[in-house]
Parts: structure tokens; sequence; C-alpha cells
């Protein structure tokens, strides 16, 4: 806010808020859709492979190492 301003900055914030907002209603859309309720068999159920599982597995770990290095 310091070098943007206020206002730029409040924006910037909201449209953040926002794109939040949306991938979580896309996070719950896939939940509902496919029965599932984790990334992992999300993953799964839309590529019936060990390496989709694994991926899934690897998004849920960054996103946790991420949260605890924050």
């Amino acid at each position: 806010m310091g070098r943007m301003g206020y206002l730029l900055g409040i924006i910037l914030f909201l449209g953040g808020a926002c794109l939040v907002q949306f991938a979580s209603i896309l996070l719950l859309k896939a939940k509902n859709l496919s029965h599932h309720s984790n990334y992992a068999t999300i993953f799964y159920a839309i590529w019936p492979s060990r390496i989709a599982k694994g991926i899934g597995s690897l998004i849920i770990f960054l996103t946790n190492l991420g949260v605890c290095i924050l």
C-alpha cells in the first residue's frame, strides 16, 4: 500500500478475495460432482491413474507446507 496507494491496494486486495472465492466455489462444485472430498481423490476421479493421485497428494503437501512457512 505504501507504493501503490490506498485505492489501488484496496482494489487488488478485493480482486484477490474474489479469486479465492471463485476458486472455493469451483472446488466445492468438483467435490459435489465427483462425490470425493479432497484434491487427491478428485484428481483420481478425473484421471484414474496413480500419477494423478500423486499430483493431488503433492498439491496438498505444497499447500500445507506453504501454510506452515507463513
